[in-house]
């Protein structure tokens, strides 16, 4: 028995200094291998390798320094533009006569299609108004009487947008519109005309 013991203690001080297995050899001297209960005691400073780095990085950030920076810049604003036109004929501003040919009163008719265009990169809303104020056909009897036909032409509105959102808008239609009206047989012969004033803004 204290043969057997001693060697038991010298093949354990063996397996703890050199490997995670331990070698015993039975009564009958065969020899055996196992894995310990401590297999491990040789990689323990090891398991504990990555807490300690995230310690030593927590230490750091929580030692460190920081700083917050900005970055800044400008886009400048364009002044508004919008314009009014007629069959993708542009009508400049302040236009005293631009004459558009219809035909005879003796009929219903109609013009063609206005539209109001605009652009604009603002970064705040802005108000469109359109106004149109047909007057009414007349003519010339005697060469110096006028002579008013009763007709008046109508607006009928298909667009209307009465708020320019901010934000970049090309060429936005803001506004398309035509002109009608009932014609009457009974009219005498003359050249008519209806002047329409146009008033239209975006601010």
């Amino acid at each position: 028995m204290k043969t057997k013991f001693k060697r038991f203690l010298l093949i354990l001080t063996i397996g703890l200094t050199m490997s995670s297995f331990i070698f015993a050899e039975s009564a009958d001297g065969k020899g055996e291998t196992g894995e310990t209960g401590t297999s491990g005691i040789e990689n323990a400073p090891g398991q504990n390798k990555d807490k300690d780095k995230d310690n030593d990085d927590s230490v750091k950030v929580s030692n460190g320094k920081s700083a917050i920076i900005q970055l800044n810049t400008t886009i400048d604003e364009t002044e508004v533009s919008y314009y009014l036109d007629y069959n993708s004929v542009f009508i400049e501003d302040g236009t005293d006569l631009f004459e558009i040919k219809v035909d005879a009163l003796t009929s219903d008719g109609k013009t063609n299609d206005f539209h109001v265009w605009a652009s604009s990169n603002k970064n705040n809303d802005m108000s469109v108004e359109v106004v149109v104020t047909p007057g009414e056909f007349i003519t010339t009897l005697n060469t110096d009487e006028t002579y008013y036909s009763g007709i008046t032409p109508s607006v009928k509105t298909d667009v209307s947008i009465t708020t320019l959102k901010a934000g970049k808008n090309s060429g936005l239609l803001v506004n398309q519109f035509y002109l009608w009206w009932v014609g009457n047989p009974d009219l005498p012969a003359g050249n008519y005309q209806s002047d329409v004033l146009i008033n239209y803004s975006v601010v």
